[in-house]
């Protein structure tokens, strides 16, 4: 009965067919490859970027743009207060006032000449008529500080009305040294105990004689 039955299955089957096996020798010395995986190694990431990045960029141009016009109003303000000091110094020198350094207007017109001159020459004959030395100096000088205000000459806030004169009067450095002069012998009669004696008188008719020269030549124009 079994044989029958291996009979008739293989008459279904069809022919056996078979194939020897299929043998993979390698060869010698060569490396044996193996399915196994293999580790994979990726690139280390590159490290970040040290320099600033895209806000700071936009910050730091903010703050240039910033100090750039910061910068430029500064110049702006400084030429302009030049410009205005440059314009009031050429306003005084076409009609001779007097200006600080910080550009103000000291003098509205400049000192007429008739009144010095006819208060040098009070002051000269003072100094010839009176007879104490002491009293001499201060009248004389007294005479000068009311020539002064005569001659229509601004006087600055802080200026008493000696240091008044004493500008008023000069007009050269020569002169300024005259009036210097004629300042101390008065002051140091006048408040400082000291007393005048002949050489203080001539002294003081040196210095006299020197402011009125200088102001002779715009005196006969004025007479005229």
């Amino acid at each position: 009965m079994l044989a029958v039955l291996a009979v008739a299955f293989a008459a279904l089957a069809g022919p056996i067919r078979w194939s020897p096996p299929r043998w993979r020798f390698a060869a010698p010395g060569a490396a044996q490859v193996t399915s196994e995986p293999q580790p994979s190694f990726s690139a280390a990431p590159a490290p970040a970027d040290a320099g600033p990045n895209e806000v700071q960029r936009v910050l730091m141009l903010v703050v240039l743009l910033v100090a750039c016009v910061a910068a430029a109003v500064l110049l702006y303000r400084i030429l302009r207060r030049l410009g205005a000091v440059r314009r009031v110094r050429q306003d005084a020198a076409a009609h001779r006032i007097e200006v600080t350094s910080a550009g103000e207007v000291i003098a509205e017109s400049a000192p007429a000449a008739a009144p010095i001159v006819r208060g040098l020459a009070r002051a000269l004959q003072i100094l010839d008529d009176e007879r104490s030395a002491d009293d001499a100096i201060v009248r004389a000088w007294l005479g000068l500080e009311e020539a002064s205000a005569a001659s229509g000459a601004g006087r600055r806030p802080a200026e008493t009305p000696s240091e008044y004169a004493a500008r008023v009067v000069a007009r050269f450095d020569t002169d300024r040294r005259a009036a210097a002069v004629l300042l101390d012998l008065y002051q140091g009669v006048r408040f400082g105990g000291r007393h005048a004696d002949a050489a203080s008188i001539d002294a003081a008719r040196e210095s006299i004689r020197r402011l009125a020269d200088s102001w002779h030549e715009d005196a006969e124009v004025k007479r005229r």
